[in-house]
């Protein structure tokens, strides 16, 4: 995303300056941020994963850190996720399904 420059001069009226300077950069800023998802915005990793009923699955860390949180975002299938025994760290986060049945996932870890 680009944003533009504002010119440097003299200011001799501030309502003229806010109209032509300010005014399209937050516009722009505006644009940018609203395009903006949920791992775009918050430092996070997403992952589509699939849990038999029953399994602890483990999944590489991408993050540098142990993230404070999880968001399933989508799910498909009658199943019940929760952190898996086995724990977070910085390499590698677990994840339990102890619902009946097989789940398909998509969820976001975050910090």
């Amino acid at each position: 995303m680009r944003f533009r420059g504002f010119r440097i001069g003299i200011v001799r009226d501030a309502g003229d300056f806010i109209a032509k300077e300010i005014g399209p950069c937050l516009k722009d800023l505006f644009v940018g941020l609203n395009s903006l998802d949920l791992v775009d915005n918050f430092n996070s990793f997403e992952a589509n994963l699939e849990l038999a009923n029953g399994e602890e699955l483990t999944i590489k860390n991408r993050l540098k850190h142990i993230p404070s949180k999880k968001i399933i975002t989508r799910q498909t299938g009658n199943g019940l996720i929760v952190d898996g025994a086995i724990g977070w760290n910085s390499e590698t986060l677990s994840l339990k399904n102890h619902g009946p049945d097989r789940v398909t996932i998509t969820v976001i870890f975050m910090r």
